[in-house]
């Protein structure tokens, strides 16, 4: 277990369960295994971040936090839970999984 990290994800409703799908799966597919995580957080509209990744990273942690970026965000629209974002959403987090692969690989599988 990767003790000391938190992937952090924004996002919410349809859209963002899409966005997640495809996120986790561009990861995938550049070779990044998130099973062996040892703390994921989603968010939620109105949740506020700031006083908890304080808290994280002053306890030690490493904190990745990652967000839909500006694609991602247009293809989840105006209403997240129009079910005819979903597929876009998803399409986008893919693209953007593949590209942060990367650096959450970095992170999740540094040993300090």
């Amino acid at each position: 277990m990767n003790k000391g990290r938190t992937l952090v994800l924004g996002g919410g409703g349809l859209a963002g369960l899409g966005w997640f799908a495809g996120l986790f799966q561009g990861m995938s597919r550049q070779g990044v295994d998130l099973h062996d995580r040892y703390r994921m957080i989603g968010t939620s509209a109105g949740y506020h971040l700031n006083d908890a990744i304080a808290a994280l990273e002053a306890s030690g942690s490493k904190v990745l936090v990652i967000e839909p970026d500006a694609a991602a965000r247009a293809a989840m629209g105006a209403n997240p839970l129009d079910h005819a974002v979903r597929r876009p959403s998803a399409e986008a987090g893919f693209a953007q999984g593949l590209q942060l692969a990367t650096s959450v690989g970095t992170i999740w599988s540094s040993t300090s």
